[in-house]
């Protein structure tokens, strides 16, 4: 099965009021090992100034805003609030 066809490891960012660059190394890090492990990775509840920076340092495709995910019950365990 290849990544894409999995569900995504879904990231839930919310918290995170301030990125900057050792925020983006440690997503950097997260989808690398999720890469080699067949999955990817996506971002829930990013901020604009995450998203930004994300865009800027050229990791978008890396690190894509869940935002349109549909996500049932069993993924809200994998990313608690």
């Amino acid at each position: 099965m290849a990544a894409s066809d999995r569900d995504p490891f879904v990231c839930d960012v919310g918290d995170w009021i301030h990125p900057d660059a050792h925020m983006i190394d440690a997503l950097a890090c997260t989808a690398l090992m999720a890469r080699r492990l067949g999955c990817r990775i996506a971002l829930r509840h990013a901020s604009r100034e995450l998203r930004e920076l994300i865009r800027l340092v050229g990791l978008a495709d890396v690190l894509p805003d869940g935002a349109d995910l549909t996500l049932d019950a069993s993924d809200e365990r994998a990313s608690p609030r």
